[in-house]
């Protein structure tokens, strides 16, 4: 399982599209002013957000989680998806050495990277991956973008279940 770093967090993955109230009752948490001010936090910080439930029921929260995407070098295939332990934006900006490079500042951001456009996760920082998720990456075969989404359900993921 990766580390998200805080319980509220590792119940939404686990469990995706909880209102509020089915985040508090699954924490077993009995102060809600407490309760509030951490999801409050959580949302000021970018780490989960507010979704329309496709269902038709109101808003639930959506946590947010890094990847991997391993592409085979030769032909450019997406071979492999590897969910990463969580780092905060500011650390991976220090660790990626993040300089912004437009002018245009909503999008010279890195979690705009990450969300819409990925970011080339060049091999001078694969020793930091490996070391937080402890599996090994391959340069000489494969290349590697960084990318962060918010977990939620699809119309196709309703049909499945």
């Amino acid at each position: 399982m990766n580390s998200y770093h805080n319980n509220a967090v590792d119940v939404l993955v686990e469990n995706i599209c909880l209102s509020r109230t089915q985040l508090f009752e699954k924490l077993d948490m009995t102060n809600r002013r407490e309760f509030r001010t951490m999801v409050d936090k959580l949302m000021k910080e970018g780490r989960i957000r507010y979704e329309s439930d496709i269902n038709g029921g109101g808003p639930v929260l959506s946590p947010k989680v890094l990847k991997l995407a391993e592409f085979d070098k030769e032909s450019d295939d997406l071979t492999k998806v590897f969910y990463i332990n969580y780092v905060p934006t500011n650390v991976l900006e220090k660790v990626l050495e993040y300089v912004e490079p437009g002018i245009d500042p909503f999008e010279d951001e890195l979690d705009f990277h990450l969300e819409i456009m990925g970011y080339k996760l060049e091999e001078k920082y694969k020793g930091f991956f490996e070391q937080e998720n402890g599996f090994t990456l391959d340069y000489t075969k494969f290349r590697y973008d960084l990318w962060a989404e918010y977990l939620f359900h699809k119309y196709g993921d309703l049909e499945q279940k």
